[in-house]
């Protein structure tokens, strides 16, 4: 995209429409039991028809036929969440919500994730038909504080899901073992929000000899801030792990993600590509405010 008035009205649209997808996963439900099912049959008329009728049944199960639906977290008393999924054919949008369980339990909470989460996430990874997953966060998944910093800040609270190692090793584990078993075929991206900054990077398996693209991005209104504070490589879990990043981009940006599936029989193709945006000449932020724009004229 050039950035052109036509590629950003597109843009824009893509985006309203994602939006209403996110509202309507979240808020209708489609069963009796209030679980909400919102998937979207793809199809053209024609092939609509010749399957059997112009009303799709929700109920059936056909994965072949999910060119495109969502999904999102059902009710419960136990948990406050908003996690959803979206899957496009062969490729699966999973969005997490790293903060239900903390504004459910409190100090109490011993996890990132709900046991709903786990089992939707265990769903996806158990499909045949999912060859590329896209697994989505509102913090970095790897992201550690530079040494000093820690220790003269030690209650800073949840800032990545280094702060829960188990869970976070438990889930690497699980992630790369799945892209092991039909290898070069399925492909993992971990793509997640971040503290003022955005870059892109790997984590490495040791182990398996494998490794996952990671992208930070953000912010788009926000503070931008400088990445002296964290490491942007590290080795953890007694080395069977290590993570680095690439050079951060220090203007509001964003990230697209393009899945090829058919540039070659046997292996996905995933680019990842930064967009930075300059910030508006005198933008400045104010303790209290995300951000105040002074511009001139």
């Amino acid at each position: 995209a050039d950035g052109s008035g036509e590629d950003r009205q597109t843009l824009l649209r893509i985006s309203l429409e994602v939006y209403r997808e996110y509202q309507r996963a979240l808020w209708h439900a489609g069963t009796a039991e209030g679980r909400p099912d919102v998937r979207i049959d793809a199809r053209d008329d024609h092939t609509r028809l010749k399957s059997g009728g112009a009303m799709r049944d929700l109920g059936a199960e056909d994965v072949q036929d999910r060119e495109f639906w969502t999904h999102s977290g059902t009710r419960s008393t136990a948990t406050v969440e908003e996690w959803h999924m979206h899957r496009y054919g062969c490729v699966c949008i999973l969005v997490l919500d790293t903060k239900g369980a903390l504004l459910s339990k409190g100090s109490k909470a011993t996890s990132l994730l709900s046991a709903l989460q786990l089992s939707a996430l265990g769903q996806i990874l158990h499909d045949p038909f999912t060859k590329v997953l896209v697994l989505a966060s509102d913090i970095p998944y790897l992201l550690d504080e530079q040494p000093d910093y820690a220790e003269a800040n030690p209650d800073n609270g949840q800032i990545s899901w280094s702060s829960y190692p188990e869970e976070l090793h438990r889930l690497l584990e699980t992630l790369f073992l799945w892209k092991h078993d039909q290898y070069p075929a399925r492909e993992v991206v971990l793509i997640s929000g971040g503290p003022g900054f955005g870059t892109t990077g790997d984590v490495v398996d040791h182990k398996m000899g494998l490794s996952i693209p990671m992208v930070i991005t953000g912010p788009m209104l926000g503070r931008v801030c400088s990445p002296s504070r964290w490491q942007l490589q590290n080795t953890f879990a007694e080395g069977r792990f290590s993570y680095a990043y690439r050079n951060p981009v220090d203007q509001w940006n964003f990230c697209t993600l393009d899945v090829d599936l058919a540039s070659s029989q046997h292996k996905p193709n995933v680019e990842v590509q930064m967009i930075d945006i300059p910030l508006p000449p005198g933008t400045t932020w104010s303790e209290g405010a995300a951000v105040k724009l002074a511009l001139e004229g």
